[in-house]
């Protein structure tokens, strides 16, 4: 299996993590993963996080419109400083904020694999400007980056 397309279908964190329970493993072959329009919060973005550390075949990643909020957010990104596999990885409509702002710009520093980013209507707010300025200058794999619709001022 290559592609899995789950949009729309009520996923809870239950779900999620019972998803991902599944996906764990050495033969996972898994590249492109469509999660969005569910109901994945904070237990089932902490699942994916793991998933992201282990995760050497994923390139694709959609968790647009959910209900994962700042914490959840942080945990994702902080799987992806780890990951250096995944190029795409859609958080738009999500509540990222401050908390999910720091971890974002953070794991851009180290990051080198994620090519296209987005992240809007994330409620990212103004105070995190100054630092994703910083972490996409020196990110040099990114390529498209939306951040539309937030809160940067």
């Amino acid at each position: 299996l290559k592609t899995l397309i789950l949009e729309g279908n009520y996923i809870t964190d239950r779900g999620a993590m019972t998803l991902f329970r599944g996906l764990q493993g050495g033969s996972n072959t898994l590249e492109t993963l469509v999660l969005s329009q569910n109901v994945i919060g904070n237990r089932g973005a902490k699942m994916i996080s793991d998933f992201l550390k282990e995760s050497s075949a994923l390139l694709t990643l959609d968790l647009s419109w959910n209900q994962i909020v700042e914490e959840g957010c942080s945990n994702i990104f902080d799987g992806m400083t780890t990951n250096q596999v995944l190029e795409q990885l859609n958080l738009s409509q999500n509540r990222i904020g401050h908390e999910g702002g720091v971890s974002l710009s953070n794991m851009l520093k180290v990051n080198k694999s994620l090519k296209k980013l987005s992240v809007s209507s994330c409620h990212i707010p103004e105070s995190c400007g100054g630092m994703l300025a910083d972490s996409i200058f020196v990110n040099a794999s990114i390529v498209e980056l939306d951040l539309s619709w937030n809160l940067l001022g």
